[in-house]
């Protein structure tokens, strides 16, 4: 499990308490970029080497700030763990007469400050509940028996610290013979039907949906998927059936061996474009099928269904890619979070539900990276490039082409729903959104970020610099983001001048009358402005139409552009808007 492509899938399927144990070596450079070290396909192949585009501070304070915030609002928050192995590595005083586990000490405490410190100003270890840095990080050697024994001590104080709720006694007893009976059967899955009767002989009284979803969800002793066809006829009692089934499904992919010609390529869509095929897989001995792995997969929002194939997308396995920040601050937003790092897991999420939920397609013309999405987003019968990029402090959503402020919004209110989903079922909190510091005023504390480009979080009426509270000024191109209309005729004078009709030539709405208009003006009105059909949506976004009025109407008539701009003008002349607010159609 500790391989990159298991970094995204981890928050998604862990329910209840967690305890996090971080492992990573004291002698590495933490400016360093990270490496890992595994076989990713055959034996023959020998041991390869990794290389993250994270330096290993990044990597490790990344994966803090994410268990630091996780489940912040429910009985059991989540803890953790630094380990820091090969102690007996560290470089220390030379002086005879110094103490040698007292300068080993002190190295340690001093990487933990480091990691402390980096975080600090985003206040991500309030929620960590450790008294001191120390109790925070434990090194070790490996070989030492004494240190080993420490980490064990270590782990059972913070388990101690997770507290006590009130359980029926018939439920506890009814969770150890669950998985005693597993044990002794070498089972790693029960069948529904046989939890039944245990509860019973156990005196459970309650419906037993009813205590597996709490052993589930709250206690997170095991795993049980209700709403899952084929996985809601079971009970996983050992979690390490889900990540050894991923596993398989993996490697199916990257071990295709030679005699398999047909399936060659296949092997190649995965690697480099992130997709699985359902013809590759097979159901494997001691592991879920395939069809409720894919069940699971897709319900947790690790993969989602490539329309009219048999191919699923699976972003956490592609490579990470090199980012570099958007030149332009206007083109692009900024999606952040308060503790300083994106939490982990987040990005995958986010992807697969942008593609089923609001039906982005991914871009094929464009290489696709675990860290870097590019897709097409259809607004107004056009398909825009959007590059969604993760970062470590903050993601980018970058709109590639010029766009009315209509289609900006759009894009806006689908990044916002699926975070704000996400977010929710992730148990992480909501994020704030901004831009990249415009740096003419901003004083940065640290002088790296002056050089760089850095974010900025938005109020109402401005950004403030994340790391010098500088405030800056929105224009009206940062407002176009977070607003379906910044200025009446803004908007109308960017539709007047949008290219639609030969010349680019659009209508001049000062020659409509000042007239009240109605129903039977319709026809009159769609020859107006019929050379504006194919950006029909922002029209309607211009005459105060809701977002949702207009998702209905271009789901009803299949993303027609004529019929799209006939519906939406009728629903404005019937009054479908905050005629209060602004005003009868005229």
């Amino acid at each position: 499990g500790g391989q990159p492509s298991f970094q995204e899938i981890f928050p998604l399927l862990i329910n209840g308490p967690s305890l996090t144990v971080l492992v990573f070596k004291l002698t590495d450079d933490l400016q360093a970029l990270h490496k890992v070290q595994y076989q990713p396909e055959s034996q023959s192949e020998g041991q390869k080497t990794w290389q993250d585009t994270y330096i290993v501070k990044d990597i490790i304070s990344h994966a803090l700030a994410s268990f630091a915030v996780s489940h912040n609002d429910t009985p059991f928050p989540c803890k953790m763990l630094l380990v820091g192995t090969h102690k007996d590595k560290l470089e220390v005083s030379q002086d005879p007469q110094a103490d040698k586990e007292r300068n080993e000490m002190e190295k340690i405490v001093n990487i933990a400050r480091q990691l402390y410190g980096w975080l600090h100003p985003s206040k991500a270890f309030e929620s960590i509940q450790v008294q001191t840095i120390e109790d925070l990080i434990t090194g070790i050697d490996n070989y030492n028996k004494h240190d080993v024994m420490s980490v064990k001590k270590k782990i059972e104080e913070l388990i101690l610290q997770f507290g006590s709720q009130d359980i029926p006694a018939p439920w506890l007893v009814f969770d150890f013979v669950l998985h005693k009976f597993a044990e002794l059967k070498k089972l790693r899955k029960i069948i529904k039907s046989n939890t039944e009767e245990i509860a019973g002989i156990c005196g459970v009284t309650e419906d037993v949906n009813v205590v597996l979803d709490y052993f589930h969800s709250e206690a997170g002793t095991l795993l049980y998927y209700s709403d899952i066809p084929g996985l809601n006829e079971y009970v996983i009692t050992d979690f390490q059936l889900i990540f050894d089934s991923i596993s398989k499904i993996i490697i199916q992919h990257l071990d295709i061996a030679s005699e398999h010609g047909a399936h060659l390529k296949y092997k190649d869509i995965f690697k480099q474009k992130g997709q699985l095929d359902t013809s590759v897989l097979k159901d494997v001995k001691d592991c879920l099928k395939v069809d409720e792995l894919l069940s699971l997969l897709n319900h947790r929002h690790i993969i989602s269904k490539i329309e009219s194939t048999n191919m699923f997308f699976m972003p956490s396995v592609l490579p990470k890619g090199e980012l570099s920040y958007n030149q332009s601050s206007t083109s692009s937003f900024l999606v952040l979070f308060d503790h300083g790092y994106c939490p982990v897991g987040l990005f995958c999420a986010a992807t697969t539900r942008l593609i089923v939920a609001h039906k982005w397609e991914i871009n094929t013309n464009e290489s696709q990276f675990r860290n870097e999405i590019h897709f097409y987003c259809s607004c107004s019968g056009k398909s825009y490039h959007v590059i969604f990029s993760a970062f470590s402090a903050h993601y980018e959503v970058c709109l590639k082409e010029k766009a009315l402020p209509g289609v900006k919004y759009i894009i806006y209110q689908n990044i916002n729903d699926v975070f704000g989903k996400v977010c929710d079922d992730m148990k992480y909190p909501p994020p704030s959104y901004g831009f990249y510091c415009p740096g003419e005023s901003c004083k940065c504390g640290d002088a790296s970020y002056t050089q760089n480009q850095h974010p900025a979080k938005c109020t109402s009426q401005e950004m403030i610099c994340c790391y010098s509270d500088t405030p800056s000024c929105l224009d009206v191109e940062h407002k176009q983001w977070f607003s379906e209309v910044v200025s009446q005729e803004q908007i109308k004078g960017d539709v007047s001048r949008s290219q639609c009709g030969e010349g680019g030539q659009g209508c001049d709405f000062t020659d409509v009358s000042g007239n009240l208009l109605g129903e039977d003006d319709l026809v009159d009105l769609i020859e107006e402005v019929i050379d504006l059909a194919a950006n029909w949506h922002s029209l309607g976004l211009a005459l105060r139409i809701k977002v949702a009025e207009l998702d209905t109407i271009s789901e009803k008539n299949h993303t027609d552009p004529i019929k799209c701009l006939k519906y939406m003008l009728l629903a404005w002349l019937q009054q479908r808007y905050d005629i209060k607010k602004f005003g009868l159609p005229k």
